[in-house]
């Protein structure tokens, strides 16, 4: 086992010095693991393995971005980006996170972060370049630990506005990175969810921000998807000019499918029971029309069940003997 492995053992002694023994321990016990291997166990299994104590991870994540071996930093990356994408995934989607490294606590990390990105990105010519999930021969025959996209610097936009919301850095980082990117290199279409995702997560709402949401929201080329986050971006970050855009949304519908969804109807009433109440009856006659699946049960229950109360309240304020 190299030095940083029994280095990082040391580290271990304060952090687990009680209590069963996690995986994290057992591996280490092994006197032919490799660092690769280690690292390897990161990215594929030890972000997410609650067996491991959080202090733990984060020493290996801070050795392993200081390391010499840029195969052992890649697969740092990767991990760091496939654990934000996970909680950033559930955030977006009205989810629990079910576990969350609290990476942004490691407070050398930012720096590094950035450091990392910003050499890369001049050494790129000031273009990020397209990440390729393919292997190669060579990095089969060389027996290479990690799998994640390379270069893995090139996607970490995510990561930058989930550790570090409102940080102007981030948010220039992703409006110059994100905005216009397409559904895939050689196509036309734009594929607007990297950006809505970076922006809801990252917890920006500048006008320049609330007008791209209502774009994409009110373009007749949003799929249903992106149309669905757009409404909970809105629903977020609440204005006038989005519950505006939103209301046009179910009495003129722009998208290609004719229909609004149902986080149209969700996003009107998050603006509050006098919003809900003004427009109650546009709310209901759209249910119906809506698009929405079985996952949505729940939410069309919870609708139907407010909007009921609601309309019972109107009527004994209209008459009060009732």
């Amino acid at each position: 086992m190299k030095s940083l492995v029994v280095a990082i053992v040391l580290l271990l002694i304060t952090v687990t010095s009680y209590g069963e023994t996690n995986t994290l321990e057992k591996m280490l016990a092994d006197e032919d693991l490799t660092e690769p291997q280690l690292y390897s166990w990161l990215h594929r299994d030890g972000m997410k393995d609650a067996t491991v104590p959080t202090g733990a991870i984060h020493k290996l994540i801070i050795a392993g971005l200081q390391h010499e071996d840029p195969e052992i930093q890649h697969c740092v990356l990767s991990a760091i980006r496939s654990h934000v994408g996970t909680n950033v995934g559930h955030i977006i989607s009205n989810r629990t996170i079910t576990l969350d490294r609290r990476l942004q606590d490691i407070p050398q990390l930012y720096d590094i972060l950035i450091d990392i990105w910003d050499t890369e990105l001049i050494k790129a010519g000031g273009v990020v370049p397209d990440i390729d999930y393919s292997v190669t021969l060579t990095q089969l025959a060389n027996g290479f630990p990690c799998d994640g996209g390379r270069p893995a610097w090139a996607g970490l936009q995510h990561t930058f506005a989930y550790l570090y919301p409102k940080n102007t850095k981030v948010y220039d980082i992703i409006w110059n990175t994100l905005e216009g990117k397409k559904t895939l290199p050689d196509k036309e279409e734009e594929n607007h969810i990297p950006l809505l995702a970076a922006l809801y997560v990252g917890k920006f709402n500048n006008p320049k921000d609330e007008a791209y949401r209502i774009r994409v929201l009110t373009s007749r080329d949003t799929d249903m998807y992106t149309l669905g986050i757009a409404a909970n971006s809105l629903a977020k970050f609440q204005s006038e000019k989005g519950l505006t855009a939103l209301v046009e949304i179910l009495e003129n519908t722009k998208s290609k499918w004719g229909a609004g969804t149902i986080e149209v109807v969700e996003a009107i009433m998050a603006h509050g029971e006098q919003a809900t109440t003004q427009h109650q009856k546009l709310l209901r006659d759209a249910i119906p029309n809506v698009f929405k699946n079985r996952s949505h049960n729940t939410s069309v229950l919870w609708i139907d069940r407010e909007l009921s109360r609601l309309e019972v309240e109107s009527e004994r304020a209209e008459d009060p003997n009732q």
